[in-house]
C-alpha cells in the first residue's frame, strides 16, 4: 500500500468526504474553494491508493479502507 504524507488539503478533503458520506472531486473543489479541481482529483486518487478513500463509482469517493480514521 502506498504511504502518503498528508498535506493540509488532504486533511480537508478527508474531513469533507467523511462529513458528506460520498463526494466527487468537483464537489470537494467547489466546497473548499481554495484548490483547483485537478489538484483535488490528484490528491483524492492518491488518498485512494493509500487506502484512506475508496472509489464507489466513476468520479465518486467515500471514506474507507482498512486505514479509516
Amino acid at each position: 500500500m502506498l504511504q502518503v504524507e498528508l498535506v493540509d488539503a488532504d486533511k480537508k478533503i478527508l474531513e469533507y468526504v467523511k462529513k458528506r458520506g460520498m463526494a466527487s472531486p468537483q464537489e470537494v473543489a467547489i466546497a473548499l474553494g481554495e484548490y483547483s479541481i485537478n489538484y483535488i482529483r490528484t490528491r483524492m486518487s492518491l488518498l485512494e491508493k493509500a487506502g484512506l478513500l475508496k472509489r464507489v463509482s466513476r468520479g465518486l469517493y467515500a471514506p474507507g479502507g482498512e486505514n479509516e480514521r
